[in-house]
């Protein structure tokens, strides 16, 4: 079972095994490094903290188990992350001198702390009146979405996501690593056990799928589920500028990002025409593990020409990595490396189904959250 102390647990292993950050029980300790070994101290009573705050009865306004008597119970938005690669950051530190090594893993973590106090301070600026997050140590973080008494509309916390990356993450300063998110919008009668795991699972997509991106999945009353999963850039204008501005892939400017530029065929903003073609297309077998042809039609149809082309270059579909393997470009797809032929598909099929794949799950998850008035049953 998923605890506030289970959290806190994995934590701690998370701050010794991969950050190689100390954990001390000194009591007196705010936070120090130790000059022999590099090594950044965290004072227990930190975590233990944090723990508090995790606490399911500190969410008192937002109490998942309301009395008998109140018909109303809303869905809610979850979120779990943390930051990517700072283990290849460490080991592309060490072809440095062993002192400008020292100041290198001493900025790191002095940047990350900072955040932390910046996030505590300016939480009601970030938040909006949206809901609660925490940072957790480390680079690990999670958060909560929603309104006390009243439903929280899915697409205000969709909109929240659109400038996560450039507003939150990168703020005070600009991190040497990205970070990875998995949301989750919960039905009203999920288990919080199951909300937690599911958290879990969608931030492992976005891992998995090639990391500095974020995975949104819908998790139904029924325990059933649906997973879109997309780089920041797709969401974020001010991270798709920054890579236009290092003339890395190809990204045509525009003017909105891919959910905003959406319209139906009136001209609105109805995703029903969207996801009803795209579940009559799937009935019919239509399509193809040899073809993109419908999946770009549909893009060029809802989305404009402009994303059709950001989306169809295969050079935005793949991870790009500089000599030390370190992450520079997240394409579509992420990681070339993690499609291999094997006896029943080729390398290009895997590819053509995966893009297929991107492109239906955006059309019911982009469904699911674009409802302006919510959800409540």
């Amino acid at each position: 079972m998923i605890t506030h102390q289970a959290i806190i647990e994995e934590l701690k292993l998370r701050l010794r095994d991969e950050l190689k950050l100390e954990i001390t029980e000194d009591e007196t300790l705010e936070s120090s490094e130790d000059e022999d070994e590099n090594k950044q101290k965290i004072p227990g009573w930190k975590l233990s903290q944090v723990a508090r705050e995790l606490k399911p009865d500190s969410f008192r306004e937002l109490s998942r188990e309301k009395d008998k008597h109140e018909d109303k119970k809303c869905w809610t938005g979850w979120f779990l992350g943390d930051g990517d690669g700072a283990g290849k950051y460490f080991e592309s530190l060490k072809s440095l001198k062993p002192e400008e090594e020292a100041v290198k893993t001493k900025e790191f973590s002095r940047e990350m702390r900072n955040w932390g106090k910046d996030l505590r301070i300016n939480s009601k600026k970030y938040l909006q009146d949206k809901g609660r997050m925490i940072y957790a140590g480390g680079d690990d973080f999670l958060g909560v979405l929603y309104k006390p008494n009243q439903q929280i509309p899915a697409l205000d916390c969709l909109q929240w996501f659109y400038t996560f990356k450039s507003g939150i993450w990168q703020q005070p300063q600009t991190k040497k690593i990205s970070a990875s998110v998995g949301f989750v919008w919960a039905g009203n009668q999920v288990p919080q056990r199951d909300v937690l795991q599911h958290c879990h699972l969608a931030e492992s997509s976005a891992k998995s799928t090639g990391r500095d991106r974020i995975a949104f999945r819908i998790l139904f009353n029924s325990g059933n589920s649906l997973e879109w999963v997309c780089p920041w850039w797709v969401l974020d204008d001010s991270d798709r500028q920054k890579f236009a501005n290092k003339d890395m892939p190809i990204l045509p400017e525009t003017s909105q990002n891919l959910i905003e530029s959406y319209h139906d065929r009136d001209k609105g903003k109805n995703w029903t025409h969207f996801y009803q073609d795209v579940a009559i297309l799937e009935s019919r077998h239509a399509f193809s593990e040899h073809s993109i042809d419908i999946a770009l039609g549909l893009l060029d149809i809802y989305f404009g020409s402009d994303w059709k082309e950001i989306i169809g270059n295969q050079k935005n579909w793949w991870n790009r990595y500089d000599e030390n393997e370190l992450q520079i470009f997240t394409g579509i797809l992420g990681d070339p490396k993690s499609f291999k032929p094997d006896k029943q598909e080729t390398r290009e099929m895997k590819v053509l189904r995966a893009f297929n794949n991107w492109v239906i799950n955006l059309a019911k998850v982009g469904f699911q959250l674009t409802d302006n008035n919510g959800r409540t049953n």
